[in-house]
């Protein structure tokens, strides 16, 4: 056997704790700040030259950028670069790329407040390295940024004097070393929030003498973000720590950006000057002498002070879950109504960032032997799993809730007995309550896709262990949970055996890209009970049933019942049989229950019918026994 290469620690980027916790996208992330030959060789395969895109934002095209390429001349003069006009630079931080919340929200906030050129670096190959190479990758970029602009105002005639250089977190110091290459000549930089691992002690920090303005806003201090004022003046808004709306290092590391936003279109933010660093985190500043943190515009002169102030936040409108209506009513499980906000903002990306499956969703196992009372399953535990009553030589069914439901769900009180009747069978209930409760729906519906992701992981998990297989497998969801299982089947190759859907949710998914699809599993089949509605409309598996046409169920006066109605189906489904579809030309066909075509098909039951396809109509009764044969 080969013996593996050592791997030396060449350097401590810190002299703190070799092991941080450092805030990406996507929350906390463990990393080594300790240099190890590898991470060299890893920093060496970044070219900057190449590998750093520059895309131009103007107010003639606010949302589709045009790329510019230090060098090519005749790209630039094709774009509406335009140099009598002030030119703002955005810089990432870790792990981002163009399509993370720092471009989105600042984008379009300083296109409102004025006309300008904004040019958005993505360093994102260099941004997506372990932490510590992305370190010098971020020193790399920034040089790299510099040699761009100083070939841009020598092709054109801009000048630095009309520069605003804006970076977050690794960008907040690439920021200063843009400036610090182009001598110290740029007009305005802010740093928000500029990263603390690997800095404090990094002769490449961001610097007062950066720019001829510089200032820092400090949201996170002490964990993400630097403690001590970097800037000509440093901002420390509600102490610099704990951002008031965020219970996260993460959230509070990322408004800086929504206060920087805000500030560009609406001013405000006014901060008393601090006669210490200490001052402005506890707050007691006294001063009479204020300034306005952020904003459009430099503020050059001797303030060499800190200021503290305390902050509401920006919250911008990033995406449209559909096309259609913005605010809809939706009936909860208990059926009152809720008005929901179908566009999302900010506050509910922040609170998504929040949710955290891996450890928040919980996996209640059940079985004949244990049929009212459940048995809990935990990623990574082979004790616990051992202790219990699962066999991997049984069929394993995964039942996945919706919103605002819980373990205690109608959905699994109904389907758990009803599966434990019809076969000897491992029933595991996945209660992912910290993500579906909220009554955020635009939360709950990006919290869908994270948790499918991590149910998908703890199946892999548990098949590694087992050595259960995914012919094995009926995955079943309702509502939310309808499109979560297909996220699951997805995520494991679409080799799951059998996956129902029944009524996935309709709004939020019409134009998503992660909604339930045919090739999620073997075997997909939709049962839709409330189309239009709180259910989606058309087709979506490999056979889609459409009972009593898809709405109006027989003894339901209400769209939730309409909607609950396809898991009190499939149950009797389970135990009973029944419910033959007559196959329909189209899903419009079987809306109006126009279906003659020949070939039938059973809705639901124990079974896949694999090789099956199609649409299906047929009709139930209002009360038990809903099948009509």
């Amino acid at each position: 056997m080969l013996p593996l290469p050592v791997d030396h620690v060449i350097m401590k980027a810190d002299p703190g704790p070799r092991y941080q916790y450092v805030v990406g996208p996507d929350g906390a992330e463990l990393v080594d700040l300790w240099w190890k030959a590898s991470d060299l060789i890893e920093a060496r395969r970044f070219n900057a030259e190449t590998q750093v895109f520059f895309h131009l934002f103007t107010r003639s095209n606010p949302t589709v950028s045009q790329p510019l390429v230090l060098g090519v001349q005749d790209i630039l003069a094709a774009s509406n670069f335009d140099a009598s006009k002030k030119t703002v630079f955005l810089v990432h931080g870790w792990r981002n790329t163009p399509h993370h919340d720092f471009n989105v929200h600042l984008i379009h906030a300083y296109l409102v407040a004025e006309d300008v050129n904004l040019i958005m670096v993505d360093w994102s190959i260099g941004a997506g390295a372990i932490y510590i190479v992305a370190i010098a990758n971020s020193i790399r970029s920034g040089e790299h940024v510099a040699k761009f602009i100083s070939w841009l105002n020598s092709s054109t005639g801009a000048s630095l004097d009309n520069y605003h250089i804006i970076g977050h977190s690794l960008g907040g110091h690439q920021a200063g070393i843009i400036g610090r290459n182009l001598g110290g000549e740029v007009a305005y930089i802010t740093a928000l929030d500029p990263a603390l691992p690997g800095w404090i002690i990094n002769p490449s920090a961001f610097k007062s003498t950066d720019g001829k303005y510089t200032e820092v806003i400090h949201t996170d201090l002490g964990f993400a973000g630097r403690i001590r004022p970097l800037g000509d003046v440093d901002f420390y808004p509600n102490r610099g720590f704990n951002m008031p709306g965020c219970d996260s290092k993460h959230c509070s590391h990322h408004k800086c950006i929504f206060y920087m936003a805000e500030s560009l279109m609406r001013g405000g933010f006014t901060g008393q000057r601090c006669g210490s660093l200490l001052q402005a985190l506890t707050g007691n500043c006294s001063s009479a002498e204020t300034l306005q943190m952020g904003g459009t515009t430099a503020k050059p002169g001797n303030h060499s002070a800190t200021s503290h102030g305390e902050a509401l936040p920006y919250d911008p409108v990033i995406r449209k879950l559909d096309d259609g209506l913005r605010y809809q009513y939706m009936e909860g499980p208990d059926g009152s109504l809720h008005l929901v906000d179908l566009w999302g903002k900010a506050s509910d990306v922040a609170e998504a960032a929040r949710y955290n499956p891996d450890r928040q969703n919980v996996y209640h196992l059940y079985t004949r032997n244990n049929p009212t009372v459940s048995q809990p399953l935990l990623i990574g535990s082979e004790g616990l799993l051992g202790i219990t009553n699962y066999n991997a030589n049984r069929r394993t069914i995964v039942l996945i809730h919706g919103w605002l439901d819980s373990v205690t769900a109608d959905f699994n009180t109904v389907l758990v007995p009803a599966f434990l009747q019809a076969e000897d069978v491992n029933v595991i209930v996945v209660d992912w309550s910290a993500g579906a409760g909220t009554i955020n729906y635009f939360t709950a519906v990006e919290n869908t896709l994270t948790s499918g992701q991590s149910v998908a992981r703890f199946l892999a998990w548990l098949n590694g262990v087992t050595g259960a297989v995914p012919s094995m497998y009926h995955l079943v969801g309702h509502s939310l949970g309808g499109h979560q299982v297909g996220i699951v089947g997805r995520n494991l190759g679409g080799q799951i055996a059998y996956i129902t859907g029944l009524d996935p949710a309709f709004p939020g998914w019409n134009t998503n890209n992660e909604k339930f699809k045919p090739t999620d599993g073997v075997y997909t089949e939709v049962i839709h009970t409330n189309v239009g509605f709180l259910g989606y409309m058309a087709t979506l598996a490999d056979a889609d049933f459409y009972p009593n046409g898809g709405s109006g169920m027989p003894g339901c006066n209400s769209n939730d019942c309409d909607h609950a109605r396809c898991y009190h189906y499939m149950a009797e489904s389970l135990t009973r049989g029944g419910f033959t579809g007559r196959r329909c030309l189209s899903y419009l066909t079987a809306i109006t229950g126009n279906c003659q075509l020949l070939g039938n098909l059973r809705m639901g039951g124990l079974v896949p019918k694999t090789g099956q396809s199609g649409i299906f109509y047929l009709e139930t009764n209002s009360s038990p026994p809903f099948s009509r044969g």
